[in-house]
């Protein structure tokens, strides 16, 4: 028997460039992150003030404050943003007092809640990436008091409070403004990179200590590393240049668990305007569902000369596709890419001063379909399942991994088979999720000590048959509950 099903093939055509904010200041690093209902948020600066916009899908809300606070006019990056475990936008920035603060947007709602001010954590250039117990990691840079050291250091927000500052490396001399990246994989490590005037760095937070500073790459001043993970693979990408204008390029490495890989090359794509170069480039990376790398980068012919492209590509089975140019002006300035991607589409932010002055500029490309007689796809499957602690008293948090959107259910059953508590029944997208159980059942009353089991269940009636299966998905997880 044939089914029909939908292939999807990833094409590079991209929408044409919409402006999103009305104005911004001159080098400003807009960000950009999607969920996979459709919701796509940016950030940006102006007037000192940070800003937001959303897309729902259809059309673009009107630009929101997000902080009345002041912010920091920032020389390098203005903000990172990445999506929590209750898929809530999160952007992270710095404000006139140097604290660093987190902001968060619910879903499909333009309110942004801020984190208070901290004094231990203070810096410029945070990077953000969330892990699958609701944490946000923060990785930033700081100069001493004089001026002449630098420290790169991480912390995370439980949603509560921040945690003290861990020290990751001290840079000195330093001449210029560096910056770091930070990402999250399956296995809950914390993974950092940083550059120094010479050298790529990476490291890794394993839950009790920091792995020994590996080198994994050259570089030469600003290398603006990037970083982004999917179950098998952490990716980092960075800007190496030399001392002569428009030489060097944008390379990427990944780890696939046990090693590096091999040194990956941008494609150097200057013939699509003239005399473009790798001066000064800046790169952005993200992976999607299917573990496949999108990257966008700028070239532009040298620090002075108001020419730019904005470019991207798909790196797959260990090729480059053909770059697209996702914008591309001779005369005007623009550049600093981010780029993210949602479950149908991949998005990019840029810089440019097209229309006479500075504003943010947005593009995405979408996955088109056609049918054709294909066995069925297999149905989502969810993996790696956690939970901590165990045996618990009070809490223990359910962390689990899933490959594609489908629904999802979580049930607490006795020994007896019967059932306690539904944690859990709702559409779940792609990606790291968590969730807590309390020890008490439907109707709110704590349950004994003794040993349960935590079901997970994937997909409905109508997501199975449309798999072309007859069963749902189970699974489950013993846990000892001790009062």
């Amino acid at each position: 028997m044939q089914f029909s099903m939908i292939l999807v093939f990833l094409l590079q055509q991209w929408t044409a460039p919409f402006q999103v904010s009305p104005d911004t200041l001159p080098g400003s690093h807009a960000a950009v992150i999607s969920d996979c209902w459709g919701g796509t948020w940016v950030c940006w600066y102006s007037s000192r003030s940070l800003w937001s916009r959303s897309w729902d899908g259809g059309t673009w809300s009107e630009p929101i404050l997000v902080e009345s606070t002041k912010a920091i006019y920032p020389e390098v990056t203005t903000s990172s943003m990445c999506r929590d475990v209750d898929r809530n936008a999160v952007v992270a920035w710095v404000d006139t007092s140097h604290s660093i603060r987190l902001s968060v947007a619910r879903i499909r709602k333009d309110i942004w809640i801020t984190t208070a001010p901290d004094l231990r954590i203070k810096g410029e250039n945070p990077s953000i990436a969330s892990d699958a117990s609701g944490n946000i990691w923060c990785a930033w840079t700081m100069l001493d008091t004089a001026g002449t050291e630098l420290y790169y250091q991480v912390s995370h927000y439980d949603g509560r409070e921040w945690h003290e500052p861990m020290w990751v490396q001290r840079i000195y001399p330093v001449e210029i403004s560096y910056t770091s990246a930070i990402a999250t994989d399956r296995q809950g490590n914390i993974w950092v990179s940083y550059n120094d005037e010479r050298n790529i760095w990476v490291q890794y937070w394993g839950g009790k200590s920091w792995s020994a500073a590996e080198t994994i790459g050259t570089c030469f001043d600003y290398a603006y590393p990037a970083m982004s993970a999917d179950s098998a693979r952490v990716w980092i990408v960075w800007f190496n240049s030399t001392a002569n204008m428009g030489q060097g390029g944008i390379f990427a490495r990944y780890r696939d668990g046990v090693e590096w890989s091999a040194l990956i090359e941008f494609p150097h794509h200057f013939s699509m305007v003239p005399m473009m170069g790798w001066h000064n480039s800046h790169a952005d990376i993200c992976v999607n569902g299917s573990g496949e790398l999108w990257a966008g980068w700028w070239e532009t012919q040298a620090m002075w000369c108001p020419n730019y492209a904005i470019l991207a590509n798909r790196y797959a089975n260990g090729n480059w596709e053909r770059t697209s140019a996702v914008d591309s002006v001779v005369g005007r300035w623009g550049g600093y890419p981010s780029i993210c991607s949602s479950a149908k589409e991949i998005w990019m932010v840029w810089q440019a001063e097209d229309e006479g002055d500075w504003n943010i500029y947005t593009a995405h490309t979408e996955m088109t379909s056609i049918e054709e007689n294909l066995p069925p796809s297999p149905l989502p499957q969810l993996t790696n399942p956690q939970n901590y602690p165990n045996p618990f008293s009070v809490t223990t948090s359910l962390s689990y991994s899933l490959t594609d959107k489908c629904e999802v259910t979580v049930s607490v059953y006795d020994t007896q088979g019967r059932l306690i508590a539904t944690l859990l029944k709702e559409d779940q997208c792609a990606g790291v999720h968590a969730i807590t159980w309390d020890g008490t059942d439907d109707n709110g009353r704590k349950v004994p000590s003794g040993t349960y089991f935590l079901s997970f269940a994937l997909g409905s009636d109508a997501q199975v048959g449309a798999y072309g299966g007859t069963e749902h998905y189970t699974g489950t997880r013993k846990v000892t509950l001790v009062r």
